[in-house]
């Protein structure tokens, strides 16, 4: 039995998947996710 890989689907779909998390988790979501999660804005203290 021979499985043929398309090695380039699965790099598009993994790039895919960075860019729509990257959006869904800061743009849309990022608030109530950080709120849910206990996250708090991580900022430098200033000097």
């Amino acid at each position: 039995m021979v499985v043929h890989v398309n090695y380039l689907a699965i790099l598009v779909a993994a790039i895919a998947n960075y860019f729509i998390a990257t959006i869904w988790y800061a743009a849309i979501f990022g608030k109530v996710w950080q709120k849910l999660t206990g996250i708090t804005d991580m900022k430098p203290a200033p000097k």
